[in-house]
């Protein structure tokens, strides 16, 4: 091939500055913007806050990300299907974890089954989850005031709540009444619920409970009212019992408890308000034989015969 000679001249002279390709932007004379000082930072999703909150301190983080369990159940309807708090970034965590749990409690004792469904999962505050008052004694949630974060009771009695009882509502810390008569509960009582300090009353009468009476129960030093009655408890009752020194009413009575009540309950020197167990032996007649007292039980104020037929102590 063959090729022209080089031109002589040159096609035109050389530019005054650097030559910028079509498309391209010449610098700008000052700078678009002040500088960052650090690495930006991505908001955080709403799970991501709700996970923040309530691992580990309320439920292990692979319960709550296990599709299987009520503790995920719980926290993607609370990330994804409760409108009440569009914005979670600055809510108090008292009220995260008084709504988790409420709705947890709804969701693992199968709350589309309650015979009343009590407000609960609505997109009103949590202090709104209850029958209004329209009962002697007010079922649902009720609060501190209007504080949502602050859960003062819960009552859900005669609602066919099944399952076991949810340790999380120990994550509560201002509950002072919990009761649950007349439910079909199943397991034991947790351990867990000693560590509810504020409890003032306790109520699981009812229900279908197995074990014996955790010794925990015993740091509960300000309940008044404890009611385990008609269960299917047994054993003794803790010695450490005897440290409750504001216990007011006690029912024992229906259950299979065994022993001398002296060391334990028994040994202070106040009187109770109603102290009722399974202390009445059946005498013999009418072809049944003697059978002996499950419980002694010289404080109580009414003895028991298999949780019925009960007469004031000194009837017998």
């Amino acid at each position: 091939a063959r090729f022209a000679a080089p031109s002589l001249d040159p096609t035109s002279g050389p530019t005054s500055g650097p030559t910028y390709l079509r498309g391209s932007f010449a610098p700008s004379e000052t700078p678009s913007s002040y500088p960052t000082t650090g690495p930006t930072l991505l908001a955080r999703s709403r799970i991501e806050i709700l996970e923040d909150v309530l691992a580990p301190k309320v439920s292990p983080l692979e319960q709550l990300r296990d599709n299987s369990t009520a503790q995920h159940e719980a926290i993607m309807w609370f990330a994804n299907d409760d409108p009440t708090y569009p914005e979670l970034e600055g809510l108090s965590e008292d009220l995260i974890v008084s709504r988790y749990v409420s709705a947890l409690l709804y969701i693992s004792t199968g709350g589309k089954e309650w015979r009343q469904q009590l407000n609960f999962m609505s997109d009103s505050s949590v202090c709104e989850w209850n029958d209004g008052g329209a009962g002697e004694v007010e079922e649902g949630i009720v609060c501190d005031s209007d504080d949502a974060g602050r859960v003062d009771g819960i009552v859900v009695d005669i609602n066919n709540l099944v399952g076991t009882l949810p340790t999380e509502l120990t994550k509560l810390p201002y509950l002072k009444t919990l009761g649950f008569s007349s439910n079909k509960f199943v397991g034991t009582i947790p351990t867990e619920y000693g560590d509810m300090s504020s409890l003032i009353y306790l109520s699981v009468s009812g229900n279908a409970l197995t074990g014996s009476l955790p010794e925990e129960l015993a740091k509960l030093t300000k309940l008044e009212s404890l009611r385990v009655h008609w269960n299917q408890l047994e054993g003794t009752v803790p010695i450490a019992y005897g440290e409750m020194s504001s216990l007011k009413i006690v029912h024992l009575e229906g259950n299979s408890f065994q022993g001398n009540l002296e060391r334990s309950l028994c040994g202070r020197a106040s009187p109770y308000q109603n102290f009722l167990s399974d202390c009445a032996t059946r005498p013999e007649g009418n072809g049944k034989e003697e059978i002996l007292a499950e419980v002694t039980c010289f404080c109580c104020t009414e003895c028991c015969f298999d949780g019925a037929s009960c007469q004031t102590l000194d009837k017998f």
